[in-house]
């Protein structure tokens, strides 16, 4: 009797094990392709179509077919066919990293290939791949009859090309219906043979309106305390015009101070104090070179003296600036969590600082060449004006911001790092193919102080790039016509911004605000986009460090691979499971045969 039961239970073993053995590989098939749905379905790869356009050797336009394919699945590599250059390479690495920091989309989420059907060089196609790039991100429809050109600065400046009327020429031959040029150029054109649209940074192609947008209460009370600092910086530069009219000496820098002064005690009338500090600081700079002037007019050793003093002074208050700073972030760390405007307002004192202690090392270097005096001499005078000036923010930051906050999180900082330094080095190539060598200079502790080094080595970059010459007639503006709007946009910009993320560029704020005072002053307009493209920087920078965080926290993504791979995969699961099925099958009906014989 036991043995009739045991064999009915494994007769009915028998029949459902197979069947339960079937369901349950089924499900384990459909599961591994339900991860890998993406590689196999219409988002295994994106392709977009794209025209490049490029002067011939011969001077004449040629446009040239390509084509990007991003591969989901990978980990940011990129390749590319034959005859592409290096620097075609640094510009397409350029271009994916602002659409990446743009749209949000992690660039280690894909692979990237770079197919052109012809040997090309330069950097004219980052605009182009730049705006690709933001289409596949942003799941759009790649638009095959457009196209672009223009290199991309640091902080998504447009910049200009060379033999734009030529390629203009070659986008009407091949019919394309429009093409983005930088907006520095447009106004130099007389006649385009195809309609063209001027772009002047890479945020021309945002098109989310902040219309509630309102500059917060934090920002208006900024403006209030840097009133010591405006106090501090004019007292110093009217002592020092009274030691010069005690003399009666008098020249241009003289002149051009007791201008900046009367400008500065108008703006602090106002209450913009910010305006009025940095005001006052133009007055001191200038001051301070017409009484460095005089000396050197009456002597020579006095005014070696003056400088070496001078220097020694700066170099000692940017050294103890910058370890304060180091001291202060490294108690931020601690606590895990920092107000974003304390965060803002250290990072510009500690690249205040350090454009102070570079200014009076270049200065001390070129102590005593016969030369370049009057060089040595104005930068001095910016030295210490900026130690002054940096010695001010710092004050300002101690005195009217807590470290203390709930905002901002700093527990991923190391992570964070390693995505702000890739983007910065990327900076650094692409800049080496336009000829210019910069070396990074960082800390290597992988901690707060680090995010704010390469804060300061980017700003210093475009700071260095948007003010001297040549490279400032790449990416600025004489027109006030261009300038003014270009301001009004990047200001919304800015507002909107930190209503979506949880950093803070304060100082960017108070810089558009300046800006704008500069304009009402009939400052040249080359000198106020040097100013406001040399703050772009700070804004990639956030805007990236709040989307890394994000990547951080969403790393858990599923499992990608390509077609090929996942289609082997499931078949060889799929016979594993038939096989068992069938294997589990013949024993279990071997083994209920024997049972049923010896009932």
């Amino acid at each position: 009797m036991i043995n009739q039961s045991f064999a009915e239970g494994e007769g009915v073993y028998a029949n459902s094990s197979p069947v339960k053995m079937l369901v349950f590989m089924l499900i384990l098939v459909m599961l591994i392709l339900n991860t890998i749905n993406p590689a196999l379905g219409e988002h295994q790869y994106k392709s977009c179509k794209i025209v490049l356009l490029a002067v011939l050797d011969n001077g004449r336009g040629a446009s040239v077919p390509g084509e990007i394919r991003v591969v989901y699945g990978g980990k940011g590599l990129i390749s590319t066919s034959n005859g592409v250059g290096e620097d075609v390479v640094a510009s397409f690495n350029l271009a994916l990293m602002y659409a990446s920091a743009i749209t949000g989309v992690d660039y280690k989420c894909c692979n990237y290939y770079l197919d052109i059907n012809a040997n090309v060089g330069g950097l004219s196609a980052t605009l182009l791949f730049y705006i690709a790039l933001l289409q596949i991100f942003q799941g759009r429809e790649c638009s095959t009859d457009i196209s672009a050109t223009g290199i991309i600065g640091p902080g998504g400046v447009i910049g200009a090309i060379a033999g734009l009327e030529q390629k203009l020429l070659a986008a009407q031959e091949r019919n394309l219906t429009l093409v983005y040029v930088p907006g520095i150029e447009l106004q130099l054109l007389n006649y385009t043979p195809i309609p063209v649209k001027g772009v002047f940074t890479i945020y021309d192609f945002v098109h989310e309106e902040f219309e509630n947008s309102k500059i917060t209460t934090t920002y208006k009370n900024a403006q209030i305390t840097f009133r010591t600092v405006y106090e501090n910086l004019s007292s110093t530069s009217e002592n020092i015009l009274r030691q010069l009219e005690s003399v009666e000496w008098r020249d241009e820098y003289y002149e051009y101070a007791r201008k900046y002064l009367e400008e500065a005690f108008t703006a602090a009338a106002r209450e913009e104090y910010y305006t009025a500090s940095s005001l006052a600081y133009a007055a001191l700079v200038n001051v301070y070179t017409s009484k460095l002037l005089y000396l050197n007019n009456t002597s020579s050793e006095a005014l070696q003296e003056e400088i070496r003093s001078a220097l020694e002074e700066t170099l000692t208050i940017a050294l103890s600036i910058k370890n304060e700073i180091a001291q202060n972030l490294g108690v931020v760390e601690k606590t895990k969590y920092v107000d974003p405007a304390y965060l803002d307002m250290l990072i510009t004192s500690y690249i205040r600082a350090s454009e102070a202690e570079k200014l009076a090392i270049q200065a001390k270097a070129s102590l005593g060449a016969v030369r370049d005096v009057k060089e040595t001499i104005y930068t001095t005078a910016r030295a210490r004006s900026r130690a002054l000036s940096a010695q001010g923010w710092f004050n300002v930051t101690l005195n009217n911001y807590s470290s203390i906050g709930e905002t901002l999180s700093v527990r991923n900082v190391r992570l964070i790092n390693t995505r702000l330094k890739e983007f910065l080095s990327v900076h650094v190539k692409y800049l080496l193919q336009m000829g210019i060598n910069r070396e990074i200079n960082l800390s290597e502790k992988n901690d707060l102080l680090e995010f704010v080094q390469i804060f300061e080595q980017l700003l210093d970059i475009s700071r260095d790039l948007y003010t001297t010459l040549p490279s400032r007639v790449l990416f600025t503006s004489n027109s006030t016509e261009v300038v003014r709007p270009l301001v009004t946009r990047l200001k919304r910009l800015v507002e909107g911004f930190m209503r979506l993320y949880e950093y803070y560029p304060l100082s960017t704020l108070l810089v558009l605000d300046l800006a704008e005072y500069y304009l009402d002053l009939g400052f040249e307009p080359f000198t106020v986009m040097s100013l406001i493209y040399t703050e772009l920087p700070r804004l990639a920078l956030y805007m990236l460090a709040a989307n890394a965080e994000k990547w951080i926290i969403t790393s858990s993504r599923p499992l990608y691979v390509p077609r090929e791979t996942a289609v082997i995969y499931s078949f060889v699961i799929l016979f594993c499971g038939l096989y068992l099925f069938y294997s589990t099958y013949k024993s279990l009906e071997k083994k209920r045969l024997l049972l049923t014989t010896e009932v």
